[in-house]
């Protein structure tokens, strides 16, 4: 979740990796392979040692993220060797529940002491069964609560399906549309969009390129809101000042917030919120909710005063950020 990718075999995998690509369900997808594009005889699978599993980069990553280019050259900021280097992180393994390979990906599903259940594709963390509600709750309700009405949800991405199960929370919702890339252009259309997206690493650099953030706008309504997965600061923030540069060519209003992630590298995630509206401040929540309210939700993570806070940014990121 979150840079979850499911298996390859399925529909919405196909769906996603078209998002990266062209906007053509003509072309084929990339290599056919998961991880966008990279085989799974490259990856260098990481192993169970006394016990733990220990999440690395694997090499054909770091060599990916310095060889891709782009046509947007800002965005080769994004360098996982970078960001991963002496660094990792491990889990206790109590059971081994599934560990296959696919056509596409190795499928690791284990159980671990203290994160309950844990999903790895190609031996990278995707998502855990005790913090997944974190990422999934900021990436939809920041949009979701910082709309008047959003009646109509594009989710781009999100195969697990947890964006959806949090944008269904809102009554007001009439509909969701989930990936279904095809040639129809959309215009002033949806009033809130979600991208949850895998990192922009290889062909899904174009999820985070200023065309895709245009192509984005142009789908919105007038007070329409965008919520984009924005990594996570402490590794790559030149990376995010470029994005928020783009995005602040284009929408009159742009903030960033950050939310915990446990599992995530260094433990934090970035989101960055974009409006066509210009008088809409999306820092501050258009909805209160009361305790009764975020019990009948079923938020663990979100609320009104989470809201506010994720946008208070600690110095260095205020300056990097411009902000």
């Amino acid at each position: 979740m979150g840079k979850y990718r499911p298996p390859g075999d399925t529909t919405a995998y196909d769906s996603l990796v078209r998002m990266a690509q062209d906007f053509s369900l003509l072309l084929p997808l990339i290599d056919g392979h998961g991880y966008f594009g990279m085989k799974i005889e490259n990856l260098r699978m990481n192993a169970f040692r006394d016990g733990w599993f220990t999440e690395i980069l694997p090499d054909s990553i770091e060599n990916d993220a310095r060889e891709t280019k782009t046509v947007d050259h800002d965005l080769n900021s994004f360098n996982y060797n970078k960001i991963w280097s002496g660094q990792a992180f491990s889990l206790k393994v109590d059971e081994v529940l599934v560990h296959e390979k696919s056509k596409y990906q190795d499928i690791l599903i284990f159980r671990s002491s203290t994160y309950g259940n844990v999903l790895a594709l190609d031996g990278i963390i995707q998502c855990t069964e005790n913090d997944e509600f974190t990422y999934q709750e900021m990436i939809t309700h920041l949009a979701m609560f910082s709309h008047p009405l959003p009646r109509k949800v594009l989710v781009i991405g999100g195969g697990d399906g947890a964006v959806l199960r949090e944008v269904l929370k809102h009554e007001c919702v009439e509909s969701v549309t989930m990936c279904e890339i095809d040639e129809t252009k959309h215009k002033d259309e949806f009033d809130v969009i979600i991208t949850d997206s895998s990192d922009p690493i290889g062909p899904a650099k174009k999820l985070f390129s200023q065309t895709y953030y245009g192509l984005i706008k142009e789908a919105l309504t007038e007070k329409g809101v965008l919520s984009s997965q924005g990594e996570c600061p402490w590794l790559d923030l030149k990376f995010i000042k470029n994005l928020v540069k783009h995005a602040s060519d284009l929408y009159p209003r742009v903030a960033y917030a950050v939310g915990f992630v446990p599992t995530y590298p260094s433990g934090q995630m970035g989101y960055l919120l974009c409006s066509k509206d210009e008088k809409q401040d999306l820092t501050v929540p258009l909805k209160i909710l009361s305790k009764s309210e975020v019990k009948r939700m079923n938020l663990k993570y979100y609320n009104s005063d989470i809201h506010r806070s994720a946008f208070v940014l600690p110095q260095f990121i205020k300056e990097a950020l411009c902000v």
